[in-house]
This record gives structure tokens, C-alpha cells and sequence, in this order.
């Protein structure tokens, strides 16, 4: 099946969340960011969710979600994420690439994925401990640097294009403000601007992806009928778990 990520979309997969023990009622109760993370086609912090096992056990799991479209029809399907205490290297780069990943570079590779030999750029999502990846040609990126100067009215030489396109963020001075541009490959567009320099940048990706938190935080939905934001248990279960491959995410589908 040909999926892209959801841009913005209301229709939830309501039969795929209540596998994962989330009903309506309870996504009526969920905090407002999280149900906005999954119609954006986000992927959302951690959420404490329950599974029944084939053994009729319930089984309580903490996953990151994604809401994903069908290419074709638009119909809205679930990706589910496993927390792990390793990353895992589905890609078998080399002890240096995974250093050069995991302290926020982006590296390029030629990978073969489906059979078809591509330069992917490849980075780590310290949310999902696993890495990202695309091909370098289906980023798009002459389209976002458009957009950035008839909207933004950022304007980009040649070479800070050409150092977007490996994969660098760069940052500039739009009048009296500093903006930092770059590839993104968490991002449902592959691509982020915000405001503020490389420092800020930076910062952003330590609290967007939960890495300045050793401990694991998710949503849990107590007794009281509410989700609230404490200490997640059971982060180990599913570790190293199977995933499936569209294209940058590596999510495992419901």
C-alpha cells in the first residue's frame, strides 16, 4: 500500500485505536495536544496503551502513534512505535555513523530498499531510539525553497541550498530576527523553519524528541479518567520489535 503522511486531516482510525484499548470516550479525554499530534500526522509522545494478548491477557504497552493516509483513497490507518533502550540499527551503518547519527548529524548512504539502489539521508529519532530515513531525490526541496520566498520571504544562495541538501540546517538573518532552516526527517514534511539560531535548533530537537529526558514520560490514563503525563512502566516490552519500512518512518502498522 502507497501511504503518505497525514497533513491535516480530522478522521481518526477509531477501529485501529481500539485495538490498542483507546476508545472514543477516551480520546474525547485525551489532552488536546496529543489528539492534534495525531491529525497532523504526528508522531505523539508515549502513550500508555492496552492490548489483548492471544492468550486473552490484557496487556499494558507504552507506544508512540501515527496516523498515516492511504496515497490513493485518503483512508487513515495507525503506525505504532515500541519503546526501546537501544537504538535500533536497521540500517547497519558503522560504529562511526551511528556516533555521527545520535549527536544530530545527518549522513548520506546509498541503501537499497524494495530492491532499488538510492542515496537516502539518514538521521535518529531519539523518540523511537531508531533511525529515519529518504531518498535524498523525493524531498522536494526545490518546492520548499519556493515556499520559503514567496511566504516567508527567505531567500537562500547557492551554497546554503546545496549544505539544506546534505542534510545541515542553516541559519539566517530575516530583518531583525535569526531563522534556521533544515531537513527534518521526523517531521511529517521532512523539513522545518523556526525561529531562533543553530543553538535554538538544537534545543528544539532535545525537547521535541524527548532526549534531554533519560527516564521514560508518557501519557496514562489513571482512574480518574484522565491522561496525565507521569513515569512510564514496562518501557523494555516489545524491545527491538519488527518494523515496516515506508519509506522514512519505521513504525509497525495495526
Amino acid at each position: 500500500m502507497s501511504s503518505v503522511t497525514v497533513k491535516s486531516n480530522d478522521q481518526l482510525p477509531i477501529d485501529d485505536l481500539n485495538k490498542i484499548g483507546i476508545s472514543k470516550d477516551m480520546l474525547k479525554n485525551m489532552p488536546v495536544q496529543l489528539v492534534d499530534s495525531l491529525k497532523r500526522g504526528e508522531i505523539t509522545p508515549i502513550i500508555q496503551t492496552s492490548i489483548v494478548a492471544s492468550n486473552g491477557q490484557t496487556v499494558r504497552l507504552p507506544l508512540r502513534l501515527q496516523v498515516i493516509r492511504d496515497a490513493g483513497s485518503g483512508a487513515p490507518s495507525l503506525l505504532v512505535y515500541p519503546t526501546r533502550s537501544e537504538m535500533e540499527n536497521s540500517l547497519l551503518l558503522s560504529s562511526k555513523e551511528v556516533d555521527a547519527v545520535k549527536a544530530g548529524e545527518t549522513i548520506s548512504k546509498e541503501l537499497i530498499v524494495n530492491g532499488q539502489s538510492r542515496q537516502h539521508l539518514i538521521q535518529f529519532d531519539g523518540r523511537t531510539n531508531s533511525l529515519v530515513h529518504i531518498p535524498a531525490n523525493e524531498l522536494k526541496l526545490e518546492e520548499k525553497f519556493r515556499e520559503l520566498e514567496s511566504i516567508n520571504d527567505i531567500h537562500l544562495g547557492t551554497q546554503q541550498k546545496e549544505q539544506i541538501r546534505t542534510g545541515k540546517p542553516v541559519e539566517l538573518k530575516v530583518g531583525d530576527e535569526k531563522v534556521t532552516v533544515g531537513v527534518d526527517l521526523r517531521e511529517p514534511h521532512a523539513f522545518k523553519v523556526i525561529k531562533g539560531d543553530m543553538n535554538e535548533w538544537r534545543q528544539k530537537q532535545l525537547e521535541l524528541y524527548d532526549i534531554a529526558h533519560p527516564e521514560v514520560m508518557g501519557y496514562v490514563q489513571t482512574e480518574r479518567n484522565r491522561w496525565e503525563y507521569q513515569q512510564v512502566v514496562n518501557q523494555n516490552a516489545n524491545k527491538g520489535g519488527q518494523s515496516n519500512n515506508l519509506e522514512h518512518s519505521q513504525g509497525m502498522k495495526i
